[in-house]
């Protein structure tokens, strides 16, 4: 799935005349979860992603990440996906109260990310659920932080 949208944005680029260094990756919940894993397939193509509470699919993902705590180690698979990303500038958001998908998925990257200096910022919304996308996409800060990123190469 991940090719055939990585073909499509391509076929979009193409035949609307895009720019192929202002890519901005979003995406909420699931979508949350495929922004991560596409910008982990291409690494260098996106000037800036912005997942909402999504999570990374990573081996343990559920045992490490769904019981995270301050004093919890990032694991391996965590700090691959930030080594990966340490250039992209980032910005996660999440709800605090969030059943469906815990904030502790996205606490565990951006501790990840951190770790390796990556250009992040870090959003949680305290006594939000599942819907963080209303408050992160109203953000007065959002547009003009994406538009301040462009891929230089």
């Amino acid at each position: 799935m991940a090719e055939l949208a990585l073909l499509s944005l391509e076929q979009s680029l193409h035949e609307f005349n895009g720019d192929p260094a202002r890519l901005y990756l979003t995406g909420v919940s699931m979508g949350g979860y495929g922004s991560w894993r596409l910008a982990l397939k291409d690494p260098h193509r996106f000037a800036a992603l912005v997942p909402i509470c999504g999570g990374l699919d990573a081996p343990g993902r559920h045992s490490v990440s769904r019981n995270l705590d301050a004093a919890t180690p990032v694991s391996e698979p965590f700090l691959e996906a930030a080594r990966l990303l340490r250039h992209l500038p980032i910005w996660v958001f999440h709800g605090e109260e969030d059943p469906i998908i815990p904030v502790s998925e996205s606490r565990i990257l951006v501790r990840a990310l951190q770790e390796v200096g990556a250009p992040m910022r870090y959003t949680e919304y305290p006594e939000v659920e599942h819907d963080s996308w209303d408050p992160a996409y109203a953000e007065p800060e959002l547009m003009p932080w994406l538009l301040s990123h462009s891929r230089t190469s």
